[in-house]
């Protein structure tokens, strides 16, 4: 069994990721008392932008 080379995303897809994986930017600055919203929001987003590439 060979393994497939990956391509990239289509450029909405790869804009969507970035903005979603934006919201990790600057959290070593945040309390750690944040962190978990942070994290459940960004887990959110990529779990929606998942769901919308499956759906397509």
């Amino acid at each position: 069994m060979t393994a497939e080379t990956p391509t990239a995303p289509p450029p909405e897809v790869a804009e969507d990721l970035s903005s979603v994986l934006s919201g990790l930017e600057g959290i070593a600055e945040r309390p750690v008392t944040e962190h978990v919203a942070v994290y459940d929001t960004v887990q959110q987003g990529l779990s929606d932008l998942l769901a919308d590439v499956d759906d397509a």
